[in-house]
């Protein structure tokens, strides 16, 4: 009995290229399809498939009733990426988080207000959990950008003006 060779041949499958690219040059169909077809899946789904989430059921447990923690949130749901649900316990976050309900809990520590306008950067505990529909990288992209934003224009204060409207808003509020 003859003893079959299975390994691999460059200019066998040199061969098979040629062959192929022959046949398909002569049915002009069969050209149409190998070239088309992955271009309209690519097309389709890349409309089908939307990276950019909206609307993400996020739990708030606001400690700090101050202004700026207020207009912290406003800006977070200004965004278009969270919709925030107040909740009043620590373990009602919890609960909704484990149901499926929420899909993050931002947590504004009591003193936020008060950092901030002492030129801290104060801390906030966000917790979430990636799921199988939803990539963490995708679910956390907003959360970036909305902490950066938010830092950026509002918390941080770094230009003079921005600091004295900050300073002016929080004791007006409080006289």
């Amino acid at each position: 009995m003859k003893k079959i060779n299975f390994s691999f041949s460059v200019t066998r499958w040199i061969g098979v290229v040629i062959k192929e690219i022959h046949e398909l040059r002569r049915d002009k169909v069969s050209i149409s399809m190998v070239l088309l077809t992955p271009l309209f899946q690519l097309i389709i789904l890349g409309y089908a498939i939307n990276m950019d989430p909206h609307n993400l059921p996020t739990a708030l447990l606001n400690y700090d009733t101050e202004r700026m923690s207020q207009i912290f949130v406003t800006e977070a749901q200004n965004t278009g990426y969270f919709s925030m649900i107040p909740v009043d316990s620590e373990e009602a976050a919890q609960k909704a988080f484990v149901r499926g309900d929420v899909t993050f809990i931002v947590t504004i520590p009591e003193g936020f207000t008060r950092k901030l306008l002492r030129g801290e950067k104060p801390q906030l505990l966000i917790q979430g959990m990636p799921s199988i529909r939803s990539p963490r990288g995708m679910r956390s992209a907003p959360l970036c950008r909305w902490r950066s934003r938010c830092f950026s224009t509002i918390c941080r204060a770094t230009c003079v003006w921005c600091k004295k409207r900050m300073i002016s808003s929080y004791h007006s509020s409080h006289v």
